[in-house]
């Protein structure tokens, strides 16, 4: 057996093996994900904060919001395959 060969057949072990570990923790991540948008639009709803000022909470209501969005963005990259290559597309910058 060439040395491609071994490398793709030990590929398709080590798969086999961790791919229902990864989607597990995927739709784990998924799960939380939902459930952390989910309180995000209750704080709204309750607090009755005015999006439209300028405050430090409206900003911290906005920047968490934008870390949930880039979380389930990042989730489903990985979950549709983008492994490595997401690695950069997951700051805020």
């Amino acid at each position: 057996m060439g040395e491609r060969a071994e490398y793709v057949s030990r590929l398709e072990r080590v798969r086999e093996e961790l791919q229902p570990r990864i989607d597990g923790n995927l739709l784990a991540c998924r799960a939380v994900l939902g459930q952390l948008r989910a309180i995000h639009q209750q704080v709204i709803e309750a607090s009755g904060i005015d999006l439209e000022a300028s405050t430090r909470w409206v900003a911290l209501w906005e920047l968490s919001g934008r870390c949930l969005a880039l979380g389930s963005a990042l989730v489903e990259q990985v979950r549709t395959g983008f492994g490595p290559e997401s690695a950069g597309k997951s700051t805020l910058a």
